[in-house]
């Protein structure tokens, strides 16, 4: 019997995690939700900005220019939202154009392009 009570006051194993230890990981836990929250939070904000950007303006077509004045001055072409309709092939190229180098901007959204305009 004594056997027995002695095993009974052996001294108990903690058992658990203490009050600070979860106290620091809750800390932890919470710190990390918030910055993922921030990270979705200026993803979304990205996100909005590209589709406003992209849904904003019409896309661009060259047209020949059909004023007899304004190609004496020089102008070979102008912008149009509106497809041209497209030219019947000729025998002879009036003209060779060669893209040089096309440059792309966000902000305000633009497009320049160099070209090399040789006539045959």
């Amino acid at each position: 019997m004594d056997r027995v009570l002695s095993l009974d006051r052996r001294r108990p194993e903690p058992g658990g995690f203490s009050l600070l230890e979860c106290l620091v990981a809750l800390l932890i836990l919470v710190g990390s939700v918030l910055g993922v929250l921030r990270l979705v939070l200026a993803h979304q904000a990205v996100l909005v900005d590209a589709e406003a950007w992209a849904q904003g303006e019409p896309d661009y077509y060259l047209a020949p220019v059909t004023d007899g004045h304004e190609r004496t001055l020089g102008r070979p072409a102008r912008l149009s939202a509106v497809p041209p309709v497209p030219l019947p092939p000729s025998a002879d190229p009036v003209q060779t154009v060669t893209i040089l180098e096309v440059v792309l901007g966000l902000d305000p959204p633009t497009a320049s392009a160099t070209v090399r305009v040789e006539a045959p």
